[in-house]
């Protein structure tokens, strides 16, 4: 972490600690328009413009109350922070910013250029870069503000993801497995142990038209993977507080060649009026261990807790 970022960071904590209101000081406050870029098969020696390539300069926006100083610069990230299957940049003179320091004013925005120049170095071939934008504003004030970006580009090769999918798409032509459905809507109460598929008729089909059998894994997990989203948040849900409240029995399951299989997932939600007329996500995700293969099928299940405690009665 840069010393900025320290001194804008402490200053928040500050500002917090003391009860500092807005209306004793001018409001700071910096935003940008940029979508996570993702960049393939770069070329050594050529300069890239995201404006002319893409459309896609970097807005910022300055949403304070005061006319402020921006800045502009390529960071190096985090291994932490690193999405799987990049590196970080190799050097960060690699991104440019036209321009990389200007002033502006209350409630404008102002757009700047992403220039990527990859050096004429055929060893960059292969390789699958990450790199960050950080904007935040400038001048001498202890009080700041900043908002990081991401970017990602490969060099002379399709990136990570592309890579990913093609492999993905090769193993299910071979596998011939699938999983369904992607997503699953439940409404259930609070206070035990519910069999989704005695109980509500719901669960996860495991779908193996091959001519061999084949054993998979089934866990409840984050929605999150080495910093990358494999499965989206709704509006108006939240990801579960305990991903263990979602569990699965046998948690390793065999699929006969040419049948489908009902997965057996339970659900219990504490008797807790915190839980009570909430709205989760669970993330399910099926790995086949046998034979092993770098594959997963994700499902989303969406629940809905009841505001009381009276579960459903089982199906007979």
């Amino acid at each position: 972490m840069t010393p900025l970022k320290k001194v804008i960071q402490s200053a928040a904590i500050i500002l917090i600690l003391l009860g500092i209101t807005a209306n004793c000081y001018a409001t700071i406050g910096l935003g940008t328009k940029f979508a996570t870029v993702i960049l393939e098969k770069l070329e050594p020696g050529k300069v890239y413009n995201l404006r002319e390539l893409r459309n896609l300069p970097l807005t910022v926006i300055n949403s304070g109350s005061e006319e402020t100083d921006v800045i502009v610069e390529a960071e190096i990230p985090e291994k932490s922070e690193l999405r799987e299957g990049y590196e970080p940049i190799a050097d960060t003179a690699f991104i440019k910013f036209v321009p990389n320091k200007f002033r502006i004013k209350a409630g404008e925005e102002y757009p700047c250029d992403v220039i990527i120049a990859i050096p004429a170095d055929n060893s960059l071939i292969g390789k699958h870069f990450q790199a960050k934008i950080w904007t935040h504003t400038g001048g001498s004030d202890i009080f700041g503000a900043g908002v990081v970006n991401r970017i990602f580009f490969s060099i002379g090769a399709p990136g990570p993801e592309s890579a990913q999918k093609a492999k993905k798409n090769e193993i299910l032509t071979a596998l011939n497995f699938d999983t369904e459905p992607r997503d699953i809507y439940l409404t259930i109460p609070a206070g035990r142990k519910i069999d989704l598929m005695k109980e509500l008729d719901k669960t996860i089909k495991l779908v193996n038209k091959a001519r061999d059998k084949i054993t998979v894994k089934l866990e409840s997990v984050d929605y999150r993977k080495n910093g990358s989203v494999v499965a989206q948040l709704r509006p108006g849900y939240e990801f579960t507080p305990d991903k263990k409240l979602l569990a699965f029995k046998p948690e390793n399951t065999r699929i006969n060649a040419n049948s489908i299989k009902d997965a057996g997932m339970y659900i219990r939600i504490p008797a807790d009026e915190k839980y009570y007329g909430k709205k989760f996500m669970f993330v399910a995700r099926v790995t086949p261990v046998k034979p092993e293969l770098p594959i997963e099928f994700y499902t989303r299940i969406f629940v809905t807790v009841n505001n009381n405690e009276q579960a459903p009665k089982p199906k007979r």
